[in-house]
């Protein structure tokens, strides 16, 4: 029996896998759809390979008092998490999502920024706790890059200056965005 479970299993990923990604596909569009109807919405993204929840939860406790804010709970930081959370709490009323990305393969900050395009984005900085994903840093930093090249055109670009690695490779990304640099 122990055989026939396995080949059970594999018929059974097999036949569900393409409903999933259709129904994760259309999820997304309707979240596209819906922040694409918002003028007004500020999309503040925040990636790194640490501080990220960290920084989004400063962020959001000073600016609260500022106008209506929206952030991802927790560690939600995946396109589908974060198309969900767009469907259930985005209203007219918000006027700053606070968006945390996080990457489990070079692509998905791409995909993220695809749905919530950022008009403010923040690279906290970037090390090797991902090399089990990325196999190796400089994938690391293209994954992690990819929310300064899929920000608007005039982004305000916000990095860590402390961080080597990023200093080293931010002229390649930012473009003719604004940038400033923290310590």
């Amino acid at each position: 029996f122990s055989s026939l479970y396995f080949i059970f299993l594999v018929l059974a990923t097999f036949t569900v896998y393409p409903i999933d990604v259709l129904l994760k596909q259309r999820l997304i569009a309707s979240a596209k759809r819906k922040i694409s109807s918002h003028r007004k919405l500020i999309v503040l993204g925040i990636t790194g390979s640490y501080g990220k929840t960290t920084i989004k939860e400063i962020l959001s406790a000073f600016l609260q008092d500022r106008g209506n804010i929206l952030k991802t709970p927790e560690n939600i930081n995946t396109p589908v998490g974060i198309a969900r959370l767009i469907l259930e709490k985005l209203n007219s009323e918000t006027e700053l999502f606070i968006v945390e990305m996080g990457a489990y393969k070079k692509g998905d900050i791409g995909r993220i920024c695809d749905i919530a395009k950022p008009d403010i984005v923040i690279l906290t900085g970037i090390n090797e706790s991902h090399l089990e994903r990325f196999g190796n840093i400089l994938n690391t930093i293209s994954a992690k890059f990819e929310i300064v090249d899929h920000s608007h055109e005039n982004a305000i670009v916000v990095l860590n200056a402390d961080n080597p690695l990023v200093v080293r490779e931010y002229k390649n990304h930012v473009g003719k965005r604004k940038l400033f640099f923290y310590s």
